[in-house]
């Protein structure tokens, strides 16, 4: 998924997969007031159109990031690094790591996805505004918990596999004395 390009290109990359590693540059968005994250709604005919602005703050750190990689790939003894843009730039040397500042950071033109998913099902008291109560019942539902990174309000910033750990040991302390 990591990997750019789009059929011959990409068939020649997959082929080689025993060869290959692939890194990923994590950005935080929302932060800032212009970055309100994503937005996933319907459209009159009830089909789902999804929203995601990326400003320049965070096109600016998958660069950044993206540069810093591509140093430590070569570093280790890697004989080439690719970007994950749709034209991937190939970068042989240190020389061709500044390559990545004239590439196209831009949507469409990179491959920009999540590893992470988080937030969406809301916590709350209001069924109208959120998906699960305090203790991270379903609204509406007696038998439905829901222990994953969806409950946290935002990214983390961070791999969540710890807080979704210690999500899911408070839950279980929780949730079994309930369904006994």
């Amino acid at each position: 998924m990591a990997f750019g390009g789009f059929g011959e290109p990409h068939q020649d990359l997959m082929s080689r997969l025993g060869n290959l590693s692939a890194l990923i540059v994590l950005a935080i968005d929302g932060f800032l007031p212009e970055e309100q994250g994503g937005e996933v709604t319907l459209d009159g005919a009830g089909r789902v159109r999804l929203s995601y602005d990326i400003g320049e703050p965070v096109w600016e750190a998958l660069r950044e990031g993206s540069k810093a990689l591509a140093r430590i790939h070569l570093a280790a003894g890697a004989e080439s690094a690719f970007s994950a843009h749709e034209d991937a730039v190939e970068m042989r040397g240190e020389g061709d790591v500044e390559r990545l500042d004239r590439a196209p950071w831009e949507k469409l033109r990179l491959g920009v996805f999540t590893a992470h998913c988080m937030g969406g099902c809301a916590m709350g008291r209001d069924p109208e505004r959120s998906v699960v109560s305090s203790q991270l019942r379903m609204h509406g539902m007696d038998n439905i918990w829901v222990v994953d990174g969806s409950v946290f309000p935002t990214s983390l910033g961070v791999n969540p596999q710890l807080s979704i750990f210690g999500l899911a040991h408070w839950a279980a302390e929780h949730i079994v004395p309930q369904v006994r």
